[in-house]
């Protein structure tokens, strides 16, 4: 009995360190590489040291800026989108690096093509919207032309219903022109007519109802119903406002196909009297790409996906009502930041979790996208910080973690006041507070520089000021911390053989600044620490404060009386 009594205390213990293995955190690994070999950089979730869950590929090149999306297994793998500098991007569901599925593709060149992928290559269905205006629906494979497409030429003259090969038209099909009204069908090879026969399959272009027109209001290729009104498949053109709707028809009504408007503007999906409705893309040129479910002309729904070519960002999640972005989502901006939790009307509020390019994450409850209150910091190597921390070795790697690109995100609500007014202070409270500290706050200069400052304490006279200044300095000669990003201990050295001990008679502000002792990559590469002896007008004492920044803000702050 006591030999099954162990068995099983060994396989639960076996079990729990399986499951430990297989946890899930975040962090930033590097020279990683894409699903084209390209060298990336990567922020997000992890699972086994791959990336695994929502995160990023940065990269580091001449055309392309990051993917944001799912992981599984280290690549790409769900809903995703790589954009690139110049604005054009990929979008839609990736598999092991590579768009598969649905997807789309706007170009350097501004032509869309939304349809379906193979292993990163366009393949299947598809629609392609030049920038030109012209158009062509229909099959893909191998990222050219295979099978039936119709197409519309950019000045209206044509419309074409065709077999192609190898990207051009090649075997039966039908081409019709409306200057002249003439019926091409027969036989093209490589993309030249060669011969007339019969078309071989039935086309909307021989259709007994097909009716064309051109005048100096319109052009109408397509079928009509008795009251001459478009029905079924029709291409019109209203060339007072180079309007193009290509579809199929109702009494006259596009209901469900292509809107091109105002030479910059594209829509594919259904119509009612409404507007759009069910799913549907929307894109403006050079400034913003949408998809997913619409409903009374708005986007609804949880999978939404909103991307601004100009500002280089990317929305994925809950929109509701006339498209407000609501509810679950996560948004990456142009900064290599990616949010993901609640937002409220387009803005990160409520619970979540931010992440910056460098891998370190910030978790807690958010407004308009500033932490209300911080839950845990985890560093790029997946260590947690709570935002109190309780030793000051401990709280110099939380300021070494703030320097790792996120210390604005603890910053307050700005005021409309001078700098270092009570009021200025009182609204930068910090999220952060040091061990046994009386306030901690985030300032900054006026190059927009954030510094942490904390008050560790507030002393009755210049002389309890003096000594618990220099107890600090003494202390932080002594102290080490761990690095944000990991690494060996490190320690600190006074800044320029500043001297420790403050001048009794003088009663003067003091201030002493200290750097690492040694130089570590995993550290953030502005560390500078500085302690202040500072009489404080508002109060008559003497606080000894830590100040985090370069030594030029903390100088500022010595010589700046608080009113």
């Amino acid at each position: 009995m006591k030999a099954k009594k162990q068995s099983l205390i060994l396989l639960v213990f076996a079990l729990l360190m399986s499951l430990a293995s297989y946890t899930q955190t975040t962090g930033r690994i590097d020279s990683l590489k894409d699903g084209w070999g390209t060298v990336v950089s990567y922020v997000g979730e992890l699972k086994d040291g791959k990336p695994n869950g929502l995160g990023m590929f940065i990269y580091n090149n001449d055309f392309a800026l990051r993917h944001a999306g799912y992981f599984v297994g280290g690549l790409p793998n769900g809903k995703g989108t790589l954009i690139f500098k110049e604005g054009y991007f990929l979008s839609g569901n990736w598999k092991n690096g590579k768009l598969d599925g649905r997807g789309a593709n706007y170009t350097k060149d501004k032509d869309l093509y939304v349809g379906d992928f193979v292993n990163g290559k366009k393949d299947g269905n598809g629609i392609y919207i030049y920038a030109d205006n012209g158009l062509l629906i229909g099959k893909m494979k191998n990222d050219s032309y295979e099978g039936r497409c119709v197409f519309v030429s950019k000045n209206a003259e044509t419309i074409a219903d065709n077999i192609y090969v190898n990207g051009k038209k090649n075997g039966p099909g039908y081409q019709y022109e409306i200057t002249g009204k003439k019926l091409w069908k027969g036989i093209w090879k490589d993309g030249t007519w060669a011969s007339a026969t019969e078309g071989g399959y039935p086309s909307f272009l021989t259709d007994s109802r097909f009716y064309s027109e051109k005048t100096d209001n319109q052009v109408i290729m397509g079928n009509i119903d008795s009251k001459r009104n478009l029905q079924d498949t029709a291409f019109f053109l209203n060339r007072k406002n180079n309007q193009r709707y290509f579809g199929k028809y109702e009494a006259g009504e596009l209901r469900n196909g292509l809107t091109i408007r105002d030479d910059s503007t594209r829509f594919i999906g259904a119509l009612d009297d409404i507007g759009a409705y069910g799913q549907g893309i929307y894109l403006k040129m050079n400034e913003f790409y949408e998809e997913g479910n619409y409903v009374k002309d708005f986007l609804n729904g949880p999978n939404s996906l909103s991307i601004n070519i100009k500002k280089k960002t990317v929305y994925y999640g809950s929109a509701i009502n006339k498209g407000e972005f609501t509810g679950k989502a996560w948004f990456a901006n142009n900064k290599n930041e990616l949010f993901s939790g609640d937002y409220l009307n387009g803005k990160f509020t409520g619970k979540g979790v931010y992440l910056n390019g460098n891998g370190v994450s910030i978790k807690g409850q958010w407004v308009n996208g500033e932490p209300l209150v911080i839950t845990a910091m985890t560093t790029s190597k997946g260590k947690t910080y709570t935002p109190k921390p309780t030793t000051l070795s401990e709280g110099l790697s939380v300021l070494d973690l703030l320097g790792s690109g996120c210390i604005d995100k603890m910053i307050g609500d700005d005021v409309d006041d001078d700098l270092f007014t009570t009021e200025f202070l009182a609204a930068n409270k910090a999220k952060i507070e040091m061990p046994k500290s009386v306030q901690n706050l985030i300032i900054t200069d006026f190059d927009d520089n954030y510094s942490f400052v904390s008050i560790l304490s507030r002393n009755p006279n210049f002389e309890a000021g003096a000594s618990a200044y220099e107890a600090l300095c003494l202390q932080l000669q002594t102290v080490k911390f761990v690095p944000a990003n990991g690494g060996k201990p490190i320690g600190l050295k006074v800044y320029d053989d500043q001297t420790l001990k403050v001048d009794r008679t003088s009663k003067e502000n003091q201030i002493a600044t200290f750097s690492k002792a040694v130089e570590s990559k995993n550290s953030s590469a502005d560390f500078t620490i500085s302690v202040l002896l500072k009489w404080n007008l508002d109060t008559d004492e003497y606080d000894v404060m830590l100040f985090y920044g370069e030594k030029y803000n903390a100088e500022l702050l010595l010589e700046t009386e608080i009113e």
